[in-house]
Formats: structure tokens, sequence, C-alpha cells
């Protein structure tokens, strides 16, 4: 839950959950023939530090209907609710995607992948963000696959549990995790062959149009949440894990969740006020 104090007519502000990936080693591997991977051209090639996570609907949202909350001016103290639910649901063909006639031949599959999170506050008449919270997470799960066994007893997790996000105080979001490409559309699978050929499978869905307006943020500017209030736009610094508005208001946060099943990896709930 999100407070928001008095805003004046004229001005729209946002506040909403912004999530970027830092990394991806989506790694399936075929026996002795190879293996295909998952992959983010715009973060292999270095073109990218992070990549968008956002839904592509909304730039640069998480998502556009519980994740983010719109308060348009004039408008009195109110109280908004803002979540965001990740969930890893990968889909892995048991059989060699070069050739799909052979047996299946699935028998090791491995994923560490790592994101940044923010809760951001945005000025839309000035195109300002202002990170209020920030944290780290990551997906790592490593599984062994034995095709000779009947369905639904194939497969052994040999790693992977829940672990807790971890929070960044103050970290800053790069302009490139608030534009195109996005995680979904920047992705493509890779074979790579033991016998030395690598070809693409499925090719990334990025344009040339999606590039052309990479800059569209490029006059974004971010502040820290050390510092938000609605007139000077200044907060005091952080004090143990509260960040405090003023002196009458204080940020709390509801314990984390994060769990590496395919279900609900991501839910949080946040109460702060503004």
């Amino acid at each position: 839950m999100v407070e928001f104090p008095d805003v004046p007519s004229g001005e729209i502000w946002e506040v909403g959950w912004i999530q970027a990936c830092t990394n991806m080693d989506f790694i399936n591997t075929y026996g002795d023939t190879g293996s295909t991977s998952w992959e983010f051209p715009h973060l292999t090639s270095g073109r990218h530090s992070l990549l968008s996570d956002s839904d592509g609907s909304q730039y640069p949202w998480y998502g556009h209907v519980r994740e983010r909350a719109i308060i348009k001016g004039p408008s009195k103290r109110k109280t908004v609710e803002v979540k965001m639910t990740d969930n890893f649901h990968p889909h892995v063909t048991w059989l060699l995607p070069i050739n799909k006639d052979k047996p299946a031949n699935l028998t090791h599959i491995f994923r560490d992948q790592t994101f940044y999170t923010w809760l951001v506050v945005r000025n839309l008449s000035k195109d300002q963000y202002y990170v209020c919270r920030s944290v780290k997470w990551f997906m790592r799960v490593d599984i062994e696959v034995d095709t000779v066994k009947e369905l639904g007893s194939r497969a052994t997790v040999k790693s992977g549990y829940p672990q807790q996000p971890v929070d960044v105080p103050n970290l800053s979001i790069p302009t490139c995790a608030l534009r195109p490409p996005n995680c979904n559309g920047n992705q493509r699978l890779m074979w790579r062959g033991s016998n030395g050929k690598v070809f693409v499978v499925i090719n990334s869905k990025v344009t040339d149009e999606d590039l052309s307006i990479e800059d569209k943020h490029s006059n974004y500017k971010c502040h820290s949440c050390a510092g938000f209030t609605m007139e000077d736009l200044s907060r005091s610094p952080t004090e143990s894990n509260n960040f405090f508005l003023d002196s009458n208001t204080r940020y709390t946060d509801k314990q984390t969740m994060a769990t590496t099943h395919d279900v609900d990896m991501w839910d949080e709930s946040v109460d702060t006020k503004l």
C-alpha cells in the first residue's frame, strides 16, 4: 500500500514496480549431442547492462493493471495498492530441437537469472522517477533428467531453493531498464552442437523499430528515494531499514517472499507513505 499526500490540479503521478534482468544462463542439455540456450542478445553483446522486464504494453512498468497506479490532481490524500508477481513457467522440449524424429534425450536443465526490482514514483509532467525501494533477487535451479523413466518421475531437482530478495538501498535505474527491448521480446533460442555447429532455433522478436525508439527516455532523471516530498522532492537519509519521508510519515515494509518453484516466484506488498 502506498499513501499519497494531496496532489494539486494539473499534476499526474504514477507509482508502481519496474523490473530488469541483469543476466541469464538458461541451458538445456541433450546428452552428448549438444545443448540449447535462451539468451538475450542485448546482454550477451554488452549493448545493455540491464534489460527491461516490462510486459511491453506500458513501458517502463512491469505490468499496468495491479502493478501500477495513477494519481491525477486535484486529489486529496489517498492510499493506493500496487502489487507484482513474477512467475517462472518455461517449456522445455524432451526432443532434440534440430531433429525431433530422434528419441527423447533431454538430460539436464540449468537456469541462473538475476533481477533488480524497484518501487518507483513518477512525475509524468517532468518525466522524473523517484526510487522508493530497490531489491535484488535471483532464480537458480539445476535439474537432471532421465527420459527413460516414466512421465512424472523423469526430473530430479539437484539444487534450487527459496531465496529472500535482498534490499539494495538507493539504487538508481539505468535508462536501458526503462525502454525497449524487453526480456520477452529480446530472447532467442540458440543451438550449440558438440560438433561445433551453432545456429538460431527461435529468433528474437526485436525489430528495427524497437531499436529506433530506445532513446525515448533519453531525458530520464532518476532520484533516489532518500528525498521525496511533493513540495521540494527532498527527504532525510535512510535510517536502518526504514525510509523517513518527513517527521510524521514513515516507510514500512512487510516481509517479502520468494520461491524457486514454477508458480508465484514473487508476490510482494509494500506499505509506504509519501
